[in-house]
């Protein structure tokens, strides 16, 4: 018999536009098994109660009597303390190790009897360190609300769509060919356009390309220590129909989301330039990106959770 869970959200009190995503993939989990959200309580937005771990334990038993409860963890941090129970299960999202204090990790870490862990890079690092935590690989996903078909087709309105944090390298290639090709059209979405999930997925559909790049490469090693995984993003635009021009380093991750079969990191003005060329005139392979996509529907990871879940001697 497959395990029952709950999921706890913050949804109550954490209002900023990223959790959105988040948000989305707990109403999936939920749906697909069964199971119910537990509102965490309000007075834990104050971080002087994060270190009140039997406050929130105690918490936490009344609402659900113990049984196990998945939540995600924007990032891996100090403030763990106050989560580190036995029955919580952390799906973690960015964990960027410091190898000096992994050992800190290991003890905020060290009560749960399952941690997820998003990223495969990361996965891999930390079991060649020999760590004492009981992980595992999951990785992040694209809500089965975006699926598409071999048949999916966005009207095309502008060439290029610049949305987020932008890579250094590829801006500045960006601008050297919008010099030479002014006919260009490139697209900033305003924050009203980005204000929602459905107006951020609407902006990407809208563009025949779009850049991506991993976040620990060129200047962003810094904040994520080297490691560099690949984002829900790259999904996003994948769904939305989109030529993806990318720069990346290989690593574990970008192997489990095959990113070559997209496009090579682009190192060279050259390749950038060429790669331009091609996309501004050809469609992308929606055969190709349907295919592609149902490995990384959520449904697809609930799967791969509950046979995990399974696993673990509760």
């Amino acid at each position: 018999m497959d395990l029952k869970i709950d999921i706890l959200t913050s949804r109550k009190y954490e209002k900023r536009p990223w959790f959105d995503l988040v948000y989305e993939w707990e109403d999936e989990i939920k749906e697909l098994l069964n199971c119910k959200l537990i509102y965490e309580p309000t007075i834990f937005k104050n971080r002087y109660y994060e270190f009140l771990p039997l406050v929130y334990h105690f918490i936490l038993m009344f609402k659900n009597g113990g049984k196990p409860v998945l939540f995600f963890e924007m990032k891996a941090n100090v403030f763990h303390l106050w989560k580190n129970l036995n029955y919580l299960i952390p799906w973690i999202i960015d964990w960027y190790v410091n190898p000096n204090n992994q050992w800190w990790y290991n003890w905020l870490y060290k009560r749960h009897k399952l941690i997820l862990v998003s990223s495969k890079e990361v996965y891999e690092y930390l079991l060649a360190k020999n760590t004492r935590l009981n992980i595992r690989h999951l990785a992040l996903s694209l809500s089965d609300r975006y699926k598409i078909t071999s048949n999916t087709c966005y009207e095309k309105k502008y060439d290029v769509i610049l949305i987020g944090r932008q890579n250094p390298v590829l801006k500045d290639f960006l601008d050297q060919y919008k010099k030479t090709h002014p006919d260009l059209i490139i697209f900033i979405p305003s924050k009203q356009e980005l204000a929602s999930r459905d107006g951020y997925l609407d902006s990407m559909k809208k563009s025949r390309i779009a850049l991506y790049a991993t976040p620990g490469i060129d200047g962003g090693e810094k904040r994520t220590n080297g490691f560099s995984q690949v984002t829900p993003r790259f999904l996003e635009m994948v769904a939305s129909g989109c030529n993806i021009i990318a720069r990346y380093k290989t690593n574990a991750d970008t192997d489990y989301y095959e990113l070559e079969k997209f496009c090579q990191s682009i190192n060279t003005y050259e390749e950038f330039e060429k790669e331009m060329d091609k996309c501004r005139i050809k469609g992308p392979d929606m055969t190709f990106y349907s295919s592609y996509l149902k490995k990384h529907y959520t449904s697809k990871r609930v799967e791969e959770l509950q046979v995990i879940l399974n696993e673990i001697d509760w």
